[in-house]
């Protein structure tokens, strides 16, 4: 699977950032990492740049189930393999469906890597055209919602700095998605704080799906040295 990095016109991206697309040997359109931090509080970004592809992957291995907490799934890698020029972002249905999407609570902690990559959650996953939706946070402070649905990524909210993040390493950031189901709108929450609400896009196939965990490995990533090393904890 492949990805593209640069200003098209359905992209959402941070400049130079390892990206997400969810159909085999297409470009795709959505950038997970590594940007010039946003201004403001709750301020959006979509700064232009790059050029290229990045690759992703599904590499459910490398995301397990700790033998002292099953709710906790861990995800580390210093697979040099994993380094490329535009980035790599790895994800895995590892977390139960939801049919109908009710809400879903997830404890994020980065304890390695680079500040700027992407870390976060798949929900409403559907294998039919590839579709999927995704929040996701880095330890600068700044988080993003998206749709993706075969080779296209529409932003829902682009990367946002937010005060009610925790940045740097080892920080606990919980991030609370829930469905009015009547009005087709989610909420998204962070640390218990209602950041954004946002509209279902489209059928009913991102009301209900499965759900997963991604994290992207940013060029700038020191393999084999430092890992890149996220804990994924359902609440």
């Amino acid at each position: 699977m492949t990805i593209r990095c640069g200003s098209t016109g359905s992209t959402a991206y941070k400049a130079g950032a390892p990206g997400l697309a969810l159909a085999a040997g297409l470009a795709a359109a959505l950038l997970l990492g590594c940007s010039t931090p946003s201004s403001g509080s709750e301020s959006g970004t979509d700064s232009s740049g790059g050029g290229g592809t990045g690759t992703i992957a599904e590499e459910s291995s490398l995301f397990g189930a700790s033998a002292a907490d099953p709710s906790l799934v861990e995800f580390s890698t210093n697979d040099s393999a994993y380094i490329t020029e535009r980035g790599y972002t790895l994800w895995a249905l590892k977390a139960a469906a939801q049919s109908p999407f009710i809400s879903r609570e997830v404890v994020l902690t980065k304890t390695s890597g680079s500040a700027e990559a992407g870390y976060g959650i798949v929900f409403c996953h559907h294998d039919a055209g590839e579709r999927m939706l995704v929040a996701m946070i880095d330890a600068q402070g700044e988080y993003i919602v998206g749709e993706a649905l075969g080779s296209t990524f529409s932003a829902i909210v682009p990367w946002t700095s937010s005060t009610y993040l925790r940045r740097g390493y080892n920080q606990d950031n919980t991030i609370e998605l829930s469905l009015d189901s009547g009005a087709r709108t989610f909420s998204l929450e962070i640390n218990g704080n209602v950041v954004k609400s946002f509209a279902a896009i489209e059928s009913d196939y991102d009301l209900s799906g499965d759900n997963g965990y991604l994290v992207v490995v940013s060029p700038w990533d020191s393999f084999p040295g430092t890992p890149v090393s996220v804990n994924f904890k359902e609440q």
